[in-house]
C-alpha cells in the first residue's frame, strides 16, 4: 500500500519499506515544428537548474526555487539531435529548442500509451 502525507510543504511518499521525499513539477508547455521541438519550463526564481538532453529522447529537469525542490523526467516521443539542439537556462523559465533526429510531426510530445499530469 502507498500512502503519500505532506509534511514541511514536501511530499512524503510512504509504503511498508520505505519512506521517499518528492520534489515537485514545475509548469510545462510544448509546441512543435515538422523538424523541432519547443519546451517551455515555468519556474520564478530558480536556482541551480540542471538540465540533461539524451539522444534517445530522455529530457530531465532539476532545480530549486524557494523552499523546494522541482524535477521532470520526459521520455520524449522520438529521438532527437542533442547537438544541434539548444538549452536556454533564464530566472523564470528554461526555453528548449530540440532538434528531432527524423523530420516528421509527431502526434503527442511523450512516448508511452497514459497522459501526464505534467504537461
Amino acid at each position: 500500500m502507498l500512502a503519500c502525507a505532506w509534511f514541511n510543504d514536501r511530499c512524503i511518499l510512504i509504503n511498508s519499506k520505505y519512506i521517499e521525499l518528492c520534489s515537485r513539477h514545475p509548469e510545462v508547455k510544448w509546441a512543435q515544428k515538422e523538424d523541432k521541438v519547443y519546451i517551455t519550463i515555468l519556474l520564478a526564481d530558480s536556482k541551480d537548474a540542471k538540465v540533461n538532453l539524451a539522444p534517445e529522447g530522455v529530457f530531465t529537469f532539476y532545480a530549486s526555487a524557494g523552499q523546494h525542490e522541482y524535477d521532470l523526467k520526459l521520455e520524449i516521443f522520438d529521438k532527437v539531435n542533442v547537438e544541434e539542439s539548444k538549452i536556454s537556462i533564464g530566472e523564470r523559465s528554461v526555453f528548449c529548442i530540440l532538434e528531432k533526429a527524423e523530420a516528421k510531426w509527431w502526434n503527442k510530445i511523450l512516448f508511452g500509451d497514459g497522459k501526464t499530469h505534467v504537461m
